[in-house]
């Protein structure tokens, strides 16, 4: 029988992210979010995640750009989005992979 061993989250860990991956451990089935419910938690999660502060540079840079390299900036910054809330999963990452790792060595 699973013993109910749950790794523990890093420290930096936002409460929103863990809030969803305990309601993944939930031992009934039936009270688990569905996979879409999940995705739509990720996504309102992400959402959270604050853009970056704008330098200085950026701001001198972007008055006496054309649009196409406008939009290149703004390219740019999302990526940096995309880039932070990739971290922030791969907190998720970890957490399933020490519960995958763990759960290796068990019948």
């Amino acid at each position: 029988r699973w013993q109910q061993v749950r790794p523990a989250f890093p420290e930096d860990t936002p409460q929103e992210l863990a809030s969803i991956v305990q309601s993944c451990w939930i031992e009934d089935p039936a009270m688990r979010p569905s996979f879409s419910q999940i995705i739509r938690m990720l996504d309102a999660f992400l959402l959270t995640i604050p853009p970056p502060p704008p330098s200085e540079a950026d701001e001198d840079t972007a008055e006496s750009e054309d649009t196409a390299s406008s939009l290149s900036s703004k390219s740019s910054s999302v990526s940096s989005i995309v880039s932070r809330a990739t971290s922030k999963l791969s907190v998720v990452r970890h957490l399933f992979a020490s519960k995958k790792g763990g759960s290796n060595g068990k019948a």
